[in-house]
């Protein structure tokens, strides 16, 4: 489960190959939604599934290829289905005069064309990251470009306005996000959280679950799972994480972690 804000930072620190290779099996649907302000290009390399985009879900199969925009919404999830792509730096984007926060990309398309590209791409950015060199460098930037520019040809348009109602209900979900991740320790009614948007806690709920697919304190769950498990792997006891992380008593955080993870708690303590 990855943080539900992703600033990308440790591709910002590599100005010879600003990106991040994704290649891997989405195996289950325990994600939770994030977002982030680089672009992200997916290829499905085998198997079928579903990517939760803004509100809508998007049935994948071998072949789709999902172009993740700029602020977007995003989980993906199903059972085992390969993925192969590419989380490219917006300042890289920019740089080379292709400013992705003023495109929107098509959100899922086949081309076999760029699909292409994509595991060529692969291939010499995963040569650099194996074994940096300046060379290296300079060839992983190149085929990241030329992905770039032939995705922007071939699947994008000058950003035109969304509707309000649409823009203000994403904006909505994600100041909540944005302040459980930065409060899960702490308590907080529906009240409360939907008066940071200015809205009523039944509109809140009602867009949450449309954008998340999930309830508002079942993501919280999510979060505070996450955080004990992190405290557990770095020497603490499963009682201390429980407390530490916002759980009012041991036996609910079992029965809450065991749930969303699939296992218990005291199987972390092997993984130490």
């Amino acid at each position: 489960m990855d943080i539900t804000y992703e600033t990308h930072l440790t591709i910002k620190k590599d100005k010879l190959c600003p990106f991040k290779l994704l290649i891997g099996t989405i195996d289950g649907d325990r994600g939770i939604c994030n977002w982030h302000e680089n672009i992200e290009v997916l290829l499905i390399n085998g198997g079928d599934g579903r990517v939760l985009y803004g509100s809508e879900y998007l049935d994948v199969s071998d072949g789709s290829i999902i172009a993740v925009n700029s602020g977007a919404l995003h989980r993906l999830c199903g059972d085992g289905y390969d993925i192969l792509g590419f989380i490219i730096d917006s300042d890289f984007c920019k740089e080379n005069g292709i400013d992705t926060s003023a495109l929107v990309f098509e959100r899922c398309f086949f081309d076999d064309e760029i699909a292409r590209i994509m595991k060529s791409t692969a291939s010499t950015v995963k040569s650099y990251t194996d074994a940096p060199t300046s060379l290296g460098g300079a060839r992983a930037r190149c085929a990241v470009l030329e992905l770039l520019i032939k995705l922007t040809e071939r699947h994008s348009a000058v950003f035109c306005e969304i509707g309000k109602e649409r823009r203000s209900s994403e904006e909505y979900v994600k100041t909540v996000i944005k302040h459980l991740n930065a409060h899960s320790k702490e308590e907080m009614s529906l009240d409360e959280l939907a008066a940071l948007c200015g809205i009523t806690k039944y509109h809140l709920s009602r867009e949450f679950k449309r954008y998340t697919g999930s309830t508002v304190f079942s993501y919280l769950n999510v979060l505070k799972c996450k955080n004990a498990e992190g405290l557990i792997l770095h020497g603490k006891s499963v009682s201390e994480a429980a407390f530490e992380s916002g759980f009012e008593s041991l036996s609910y955080f079992s029965r809450t972690y065991k749930k969303i993870m699939g296992r218990s708690p005291s199987a972390i303590i092997r993984r130490r």
